[in-house]
């Protein structure tokens, strides 16, 4: 765990603030789409959607299977996401942000 540039750290690790702001910003969107697949597509209320979720979808239309997970290591917060294919062909991105992770899919796969 690191410290928090405010509080003199160096800045280069999650601090434990980050960590679970991230940890909090995982939880609502797991809410939301547990809330979006109880509505079902019945009602006219929009959802909001992230920009890894348009480039997820992307990747399914185009054929991938994708997977993420987060971690917390010795050092910082890790995400990683998984993209395979039928023909074998498998993608492994580990950044620090899901975001980030879901870019580098999109610009090496789409």
């Amino acid at each position: 765990m690191g410290v928090h540039r405010a509080l003199g750290g160096e800045g280069l690790s999650a601090c434990l603030g980050d960590i679970l702001l991230e940890s909090l910003v995982v939880c609502a969107g797991v809410t939301l789409g547990q809330i979006a697949n109880a509505m079902e597509a019945d009602s006219d209320i929009m959802l909001p959607v992230k920009y890894w979720e348009i480039v997820a979808d992307k990747l399914s239309a185009a054929g991938w299977t994708w997977g993420y997970c987060s971690a917390v290591t010795r050092d910082s917060w890790r995400w990683v996401v998984d993209a395979h294919c039928s023909d074998g062909r498998r993608y492994i991105v580990h950044p620090d942000e899901l975001l980030s992770a879901f870019l580098e899919l999109g610009k090496t796969l789409l």
